[in-house]
């Protein structure tokens, strides 16, 4: 089953055996951990496949950097959008290299159709080109980042798979935590109101963004619930600010800054999580649960491609224990 219409397809430009010993050799590199466990898995099952500038309409999840493919609880395939896995001066040529790989492919099955003396040569000259087209695509691909965004993608089935699950709570709540200790160490690059009832009031703000942010629970619903949680009095300045759903991570800042407990604009609030994390983790708050998720712990490994930083390691490996519990009711099957 193809992955998408703008798949790279490795076995028919025959490289397919060299891709994923490169993938191998990366590996070995990195040395013995979760995520490499699980790509050894994936990798013996033929399941991670390249793309370029691709939005698969057929995934269940069509990521900034790919896409799964996943139908019930079996994955058939990651496929990574190739341009995140080059060098700038790399992606600019790549999709033109692939088109005349392509074209290459057509032209040597014209030819093959009657083998004359010049057909040969002909045939031959295209080997060559091909060849050192491929050459040039294999080591272009920076193999390291290739096996981070893999094991992103696989971390967002697995997180899909858990919110599915009798268990999610014990994943929301363990994302809960780590978002709210992000929260409460990016704040420390602010001067905080004084005011006795502020530390309350921040709680209760991040209880309020973490759900407004990543749930479809609308305001009144969420307010509803806080005071469930907290006293009618303590939630009362959160009734009497009416916010509105938040939809970005700037919004953060506004209602932070209307409850009184730090000024901040959006963007200032948007650059001091950047400088503190990674843009990667700002982004990722941006799209959905799943995503943050993924992205905050993935930032447990040293990564170029995601540009993150450690938030509380501790917390960081609980989520994803909680996560690979699920592996086990994953089909790993091509």
């Amino acid at each position: 089953m193809a992955i998408s219409a703008r798949r790279i397809n490795l076995d028919k430009l025959g490289i397919e055996e060299q891709f994923y010993k490169s993938l191998k050799l990366a590996i070995q590199k990195i040395g013995s951990s979760n995520k490499t466990k699980v790509l050894h898995k994936m990798i013996d099952e033929k399941i991670l496949y390249l793309g370029f500038g691709v939005v698969d309409v057929t995934s269940i999840s069509a990521t900034r950097y790919g896409t799964i493919h996943c139908s019930g609880d079996k994955l058939s395939g990651l496929m990574v959008d190739l341009k995140y896995a080059l060098s700038s001066s790399d992606r600019s040529t790549i999709g033109s290299k692939i088109d005349k790989m392509n074209k290459i492919n057509k032209e040597k099955l014209r030819i093959s159709t009657t083998i004359t003396d010049t057909s040969s040569i002909q045939l031959n000259t295209l080997e060559k080109e091909m060849k050192g087209l491929v050459n040039d695509l294999l080591d272009s691909i920076n193999y390291f980042d290739l096996v981070d965004i893999y094991y992103a993608l696989f971390l967002e089935v697995l997180t899909k798979k858990a919110f599915k699950d009798k268990g999610k709570n014990k994943l929301f709540e363990a994302a809960h935590s780590l978002f709210l200790e992000m929260i409460k160490s990016l704040l420390k690059e602010y001067k905080l109101s004084d005011d006795d009832d502020a530390t309350k009031r921040l709680e209760i703000c991040t209880d309020y963004i973490f759900a407004s942010l990543f749930t479809e629970a609308n305001g009144n619903s969420i307010i509803s619930n806080l005071k469930r949680m907290y006293s009618e009095e303590d939630v009362q300045f959160l009734v009497d600010l009416k916010p509105s759903k938040l939809k970005k991570f700037g919004d953060i800042a506004t209602l932070l800054t209307q409850a009184h407990i730090i000024n901040s604009t959006p963007n200032s609030f948007v650059n001091a999580i950047k400088v503190k994390f990674g843009a990667t983790l700002e982004s990722s708050i941006n799209t959905d649960l799943e995503s943050f998720i993924s992205t905050a712990i993935s930032a447990k490994y040293k990564s170029s491609v995601f540009d993150l930083k450690v938030i509380d390691e501790e917390k960081q490996n609980k989520l994803e224990t909680l996560l690979l519990n699920y592996k086990s009711k994953i089909i790993i099957k091509r």
